[in-house]
């Protein structure tokens, strides 16, 4: 079997689509079968040992879903916690491997012969923030445009954000 995910880098609360390729799993090729999110474990710093099944995650479908009859190939879509996964806070940079099980093997002779760990990582989000003006000089009447550039508060790439809020406040100063 393989497992795989759509992106190198996710931010907290964005969606990362699944997949599990894994023949063995489609027991019959007249129906398209799912599984329990339970199959996939998340690991990391912040917490190891979290199937994906937890309240931590939601998945759109609730299951790794066939994407046709026969195929043996199962997807979901499952977002991101915004904070905590399980009892622990992921902080930016930090790396996290999805595990799947694969228990048929090629060669046993039987289903659980043997297994092995299919495992697929990638990284939250560590892009910080960049800050820039329009122009280099100012006179004291002039209007300054501040352009703040920052990927960790896209949450919706659909539709424009916004930061400076009480939650998440900007600090301008200046000189006296």
């Amino acid at each position: 079997g393989t497992l795989s995910v759509d992106k190198d880098v996710y931010v907290m609360g964005s969606d990362m689509v699944i997949t599990v390729t894994d023949p063995d799993l489609n027991l019959d090729s007249g129906t398209c079968e799912s599984y329990a999110m339970s199959l996939i474990e998340w690991d990391s710093s912040a917490d190891s040992s979290e199937l994906l099944n937890q309240s931590s995650f939601t998945s759109n479908p609730s299951s790794l879903e066939e994407t046709g009859c026969d195929t043996g190939v199962f997807q979901t879509v499952t977002t991101l916690p915004e904070s905590t996964v399980g009892s622990g806070t992921p902080e930016y940079g930090e790396s996290v491997t999805l595990t799947y099980v694969d228990v048929g093997l090629n060669g046993e002779s039987d289903v659980d012969g043997d297994k092995a760990d299919i495992e697929t990582t990638f990284s939250i989000s560590n892009f910080g923030a960049i800050v820039e003006l329009d122009k280099a000089l100012y006179n004291w009447t002039d209007t300054v445009y501040v352009t703040i550039t920052a990927p960790d508060h896209n949450n919706n790439s659909a539709a424009e954000e916004t930061i400076g809020t009480s939650a998440l406040p900007i600090q301008v100063t200046s000189r006296n």
